[in-house]
């Protein structure tokens, strides 16, 4: 199964769990090859609205942006996605593993993660004021020391 997040205007982001439905046997020529998704639940992770979400290459951690300019990382839980069919689970969905950008007032409209084992990561998020900010990560560094820089790539000019 993959994971699917949506944000929310609440500040939320909701995961889901989705799958490709095979068509069964003896459904004829006409069977199509459908998705089979169950809602997993949702986590708080902003304080405004969740404006972008950009999943990591490991599938492992989901980028937040919100609409008063934070940019966080947050890990998913090991087995999420096998959640749809034990509703037993008590961990949470979701655990904040890292903030990149502090609220500014301006609304992130994009997020890119670059992810490389041997480099770390980078973390580019777009504002509406046209800033694209970025964040360079250390591989292997513990969490609270990865940050390595953080700059702004590019502001447009404001007159």
């Amino acid at each position: 199964a993959s994971l699917v997040a949506v944000g929310a205007k609440s500040g939320d982001a909701v995961l889901w769990s989705a799958r490709a439905r095979l068509p069964r046997e003896g459904d004829g020529s006409r069977a199509m090859l459908g998705v089979e998704v169950c809602r997993l639940g949702s986590t708080r992770v902003a304080n405004g609205w969740v404006t972008a979400l950009a999943w990591a290459d490991d599938g492992a951690s989901l980028v937040v942006g919100a609409s008063d300019g934070t940019v966080t990382a947050w890990r998913v839980a090991e087995n999420a996605a096998a959640r749809s069919f034990s509703k037993t689970a008590k961990t949470p969905l979701l655990e904040r593993s890292e903030t990149f950008c502090a609220a500014d007032g301006v609304t992130v409209t994009t997020l890119a993660v670059d992810e490389t084992a041997s480099r770390g990561s980078l973390v580019a998020a777009g504002k509406a004021s046209g800033a694209v900010s970025g964040v360079r990560t250390e591989a292997g560094a513990p969490a609270k020391a990865q940050v390595k820089r953080s700059r702004v790539f590019f502001s447009a000019a404001t007159s």
